[in-house]
């Protein structure tokens, strides 16, 4: 390192010396990279509506006279510029950011200045680890739980292609979307092949979580996990994210964009993959605000996450991100003083290989995850009773105290004398929303944060608690449909959608069962026969409803007689249904009849939503008519 040292000024000062005498102001600026390697930057006035090829032979020119050139040892790079150039291409830049180029890469002069005071919406965290199985996706997916627990929108993307470990922890609410699913690699990749068209779109590629809680969960899961996946991985080498950061668009700075756009989340959770791959690279460095470093007091951890801080630093004097915490998991149960050795340790490793912030103790950067068996163990994280999420809220409590305040859906005025004006204008109907009058609804009803979830074609379950203004809704878009759509119009256009009730109020006009016809139903074909119940009752309302779809196929007698009256019996059709049930071919006949009305609808360009008010839920779904069903 010192011969690099002594050639490198040797370098410079030969350099300086020849160009003075043809530009006093030229300027020559060498920096040493980790392992010897030198950078030169070259400004000079002679350069100006020069080519490139002419720079570089008038500089290796100067240093023939010391027996080296641009092209070799130990010359890694070099930047020959004009001053405009120069001052359009600051020196402190990073080409790539990847574990090589970052390591390799100078000391910046001018670290950048941070406010790490100001809240950050989206906040970008990414979850890495050196080595595998320490509980990296686990701890992400249950800290992603607790925040939308407390009304956060929460968006987790799975950046761990070689491995998927958060997509496959929910597998089982992704599963019951139909259709191929799309995820990071699809649109990586596709983007790649066809970087000028939008396929997938993002919409395809993000999937609604249930949780029993206001707060919202998505996840952008890997894909489609099968062999041509592994093809599509292998395309996506170093010389590929190359291409990325050099082209016009770099998709993945597009992924984060798109899913800023489409969900305006507060928190973006990644989980990246573990040690020194691009992939995790990319996700540490150029997209997380913060980065939550897991991993277990060992040898082996501290040697590797060593040069994981290092790069994390160094990047953080050029782009001013990520901070870092450290999250140990999963730390076995010991006597206290071996604990206390552990947790000395790793204090005096942050402290050497990270540093404290101002004003910050060590105890403030890092979270002890202690080993809980019933953790360890699990296979999916969906329904994760609340006592399991008790370890992991220092680490929710950090991320989001690093976000903005949830701001009331109502601005407090500061003068008692407006709060007594509004006050004074309230008035308040006293009926339920079964009794309100069909004509007031669109008067009475209040849009709230959460109507444009309604909308969402993704958004198919409505759940909340008695009061919270399902029945409303219901009524709203089944009984004043035109003013239902103009209330949309801002957020969605339903122009060409009809909304049916397919189960509700028998007040309501069509064939709507009531609660005795279910249980006949029930009693005469037995218990586990509802998912045939519900397909041949959509049907039953989307014929009655739509009388163009009585052409498409033939029907039989007894539901010619049904659809064509304008207020049917109920027992002619639980009768219908049950004969319907009992027939060899019920599922599939069912099934067939809905797939015409769907491509019928695609062809005529119609849209229907088929709205179910329920307390007990069932599955029904079409490409063109997504069922929004209220519980």
């Amino acid at each position: 390192m010192t011969h690099s040292t002594q050639f490198s000024q040797q370098i410079e000062d030969h350099i300086i010396n020849s160009l003075k005498s043809e530009d006093t102001e030229a300027q020559v600026k060498i920096k040493l990279t980790s392992l010897g390697w030198l950078k030169l930057r070259v400004i000079t006035h002679l350069f100006t509506n020069q080519p490139l090829e002419w720079r570089e032979q008038k500089i290796d020119s100067f240093l023939e006279t010391i027996n080296t050139n641009l092209g070799q040892y130990p010359i890694a790079s070099y930047e020959l510029l004009t001053p405009q150039e120069a001052t359009e291409k600051p020196s402190d830049t990073i080409q790539l950011p990847l574990w090589s180029d970052l390591l390799m890469a100078p000391e910046s002069d001018q670290p950048i200045q941070i406010d790490e005071d100001s809240p950050k919406r989206p906040l970008i965290v990414t979850f890495y680890s050196f080595k595998g199985g320490v509980g990296r996706s686990t701890a992400l997916g249950l800290v992603a739980s607790i925040l939308a627990r407390r009304n956060r929108r929460v968006v987790m993307v799975d950046f761990d292609l070689e491995a998927p470990g958060i997509s496959i922890m929910f597998r089982s609410d992704t599963e019951t979307f139909n259709g191929e699913t799309y995820g990071v690699m699809d649109y990586l990749h596709q983007r790649y092949l066809t970087p000028d068209q939008n396929i997938p779109q993002i919409e395809s590629c993000i999937y609604p979580i249930n949780l029993p809680t206001r707060g919202e969960l998505f996840l952008i899961p890997v894909g489609e996990y099968n062999e041509n996946y592994i093809h599509r991985l292998a395309d996506l080498d170093r010389h590929t994210l190359e291409k990325f950061y050099q082209g016009e668009t770099n998709p993945v700075n597009q992924l984060m964009e798109d899913i800023k756009k489409q969900i305006n989340p507060d928190v973006i959770l990644i989980d990246a993959r573990p040690g020194f791959n691009d992939t995790s690279a990319i996700a540490l460095f150029d997209l997380a605000d913060t980065g939550i470093l897991c991993f277990s007091p060992t040898d082996q951890s501290f040697e590797g996450l060593r040069w994981v801080v290092k790069g994390v630093r160094k990047h953080r004097d050029y782009e001013g991100k990520p901070d870092l915490r450290f999250l140990l998991t999963p730390m076995p149960l010991v006597a206290p003083e071996q604990r206390q050795t552990w947790i000395t340790r790793v204090e005096d490793w942050i402290e050497e290989n990270w540093g404290l912030p101002s004003e910050t103790t060590v105890g403030e950067l890092y979270y002890e995850i202690p080993y809980n068996p019933s953790i360890t163990t699990l296979s999916s994280l969906i329904d994760i009773p609340g006592s399991l999420l008790n370890d992991y809220l220092q680490i929710a409590d950090a991320i989001d105290a690093s976000l903005p305040d949830i701001k009331p859906e109502l601005e407090k005025d500061g003068t008692s004398a407006k709060r007594e004006s509004i006050l004074n204008e309230l008035s308040f109907d006293a009926a339920t929303a079964q009794e309100i009058e069909a004509d007031n609804i669109p008067n009475i009803f209040h849009r709230t944060e959460d109507f444009p979830r309604f909308l969402s074609n993704k958004n198919w379950l409505i759940r909340g608690a008695k009061g919270t203004g399902k029945s409303l809704l219901f009524r709203l878009f089944v009984e004043q449909s035109q003013k239902a759509k103009e209330l949309a119009h801002s957020e969605v256009n339903l122009s060409n959608v009809k909304f049916l009730s397919a189960h509700g109020q028998p007040r309501l006009p069509g064939p709507i069962l009531e609660s005795n016809d279910l249980a006949s139903y029930e009693q005469q074909v037995g218990e586990n026969s509802w998912s045939i119940f519900w397909l041949n009752y959509a049907l039953l309302q989307l014929y009655y409803a739509i009388p163009e779809l009585r052409s498409l196929l033939e029907l039989d007698q007894q539901l010619v007689e049904l659809v064509d009256q304008d207020n049917p019996a109920h027992s002619p059709i639980v009768e219908w249904l049950v004969h319907r049930t009992q027939s060899p071919q019920a599922g599939s006949q069912a099934a067939d009849d809905l797939r015409a009305i769907d491509r019928w609808l695609q062809d005529n360009k119609e849209v229907v939503w088929l709205l179910y008010g329920l307390f007990r839920t069932c599955y029904a779904k079409l490409h063109q008519n997504t069922p929004k069903i209220l519980a």
